[in-house]
């Protein structure tokens, strides 16, 4: 961390400006990278950019712009195997039940279903 306090405002040349803006553009520069090295604000930058920009010969925009091109997966095929097992529930009235074997879930819902209705 750096505290900075009472320093006078620096002041910066046009030509070190043109320098820093300049190296922004370069392949694989940051502005906010080149602004640490240079000791000035990021943000600052960003607005010598828009300013010099035209000046320095670099586009407004980038020139290239598209879409890349995606293709989509095909969904999972998700399998449900029944296993033979034991379904038990305890209903806060006291009953238990238990369902032995194979039990699909059709066969569930309604087994549950009817139980529930008949409170």
């Amino acid at each position: 961390m750096e505290i900075i306090g009472g320093q006078p405002r620096q002041r910066w040349s046009l030509e070190r400006k043109l320098a820093i803006v300049e190296a922004t553009f370069q392949p694989g520069a940051s502005v906010h990278g080149v602004a640490r090295q240079a000791g000035a604000n990021a943000g600052m930058v960003f607005s010598w950019r828009k300013q010099f920009r035209a000046q320095l010969g670099f586009p407004e925009k980038p020139k290239a712009t598209g879409f890349a091109q995606v293709t989509l997966a095909p969904p999972e095929e998700r399998r449900v195997e029944h296993s033979p097992g034991v379904i038990e529930v305890e209903f806060p009235c006291g009953v238990r039940l238990k369902v032995f074997g194979a039990v699909g879930p059709d066969l569930a819902a309604a087994i549950f279903g009817a139980l529930a209705n008949k409170r």
